[in-house]
This record gives structure tokens, C-alpha cells and sequence, in this order.
């Protein structure tokens, strides 16, 4: 078939190999364009679910600090109020306001049952009871 048309046209047979070996090395460069694109773009993903694990572990470790440090604050000022309410009591009740001693001094005693509770409805009676 390439006889005939180099028959005529001569030189089209040597013109049509050049042109499919042309096409042939151009769809190969554009593949290897195209492959190189796909891992940069895969590599970048990588990188970007790496950095969001990493963030995401961040967070967590701030949350849980927060939380820790919250609690501690909050058992600290409760500690402080239940003190400071147990002084209180004493003292009015050394002065002479035994009603008054005892109502505040019910304000900790509330407290520490509500803690107490609070405790045994979240573990339950037989967990808390193993300890």
C-alpha cells in the first residue's frame, strides 16, 4: 500500500513513517508529562493528609490540656468554696448562729453528695463498688 502511493507522490511512504514515529515519540513525552503531573498530585495529597493528621492530633492533645486544666480549676474553686464555707460555719457556730453555722455549712455537705451522685449515676452502683 505504501508502494502505491509513493508511486504517486514520491517520498509519501518515507513521509508517512516520519509522521508516525513523530506521533508516536510526541503521545509518549505527553504520557510521561501526564504520569509525572499524577504522581506530584498524589504526593501532594500525601503531604496534605499528613499535615491535617498532624493538626488533628494537635487539637486533641489541646483539648484534652483544656479539659484537664479546667477540671483542676474547677476542683481547686470548689475546694476553696467548700472550705471557705466549712470556716464559716465554724466560727459562726464558735459565735453563737448555731442556724446559721449549719445552713452553711450544709452548702459543702450539699456539694460533696451531688458529687457523689453525680459519680454513681455515671458508673453505676456495682462499678463504683469494685474500686
Amino acid at each position: 500500500m505504501l508502494r502505491e502511493f509513493d508511486e504517486i507522490v514520491p517520498g509519501t511512504s518515507e513521509r508517512l513513517m516520519r509522521w508516525v514515529e513523530d506521533e508516536q515519540s510526541h503521545r509518549r513525552s505527553i504520557e510521561l508529562e501526564v504520569t509525572a503531573a499524577n504522581i506530584a498530585a498524589q504526593q501532594r495529597e500525601l503531604s496534605l493528609a499528613e499535615t491535617q493528621a498532624q493538626t488533628q492530633r494537635e487539637h486533641a492533645l489541646y483539648q484534652a490540656v483544656t479539659v484537664r486544666r479546667s477540671d483542676f480549676i474547677g476542683q481547686l474553686l470548689g475546694f476553696v468554696v467548700c472550705a471557705g464555707c466549712g470556716l464559716g460555719a465554724f466560727f459562726l457556730g464558735m459565735s453563737g448562729h448555731e442556724v446559721a453555722a449549719v445552713a452553711l455549712a450544709a452548702i459543702p455537705t450539699a456539694a460533696v453528695v451531688q458529687s457523689f451522685r453525680t459519680l454513681f449515676d455515671r458508673k453505676g452502683p456495682q462499678e463504683s463498688a469494685k474500686k
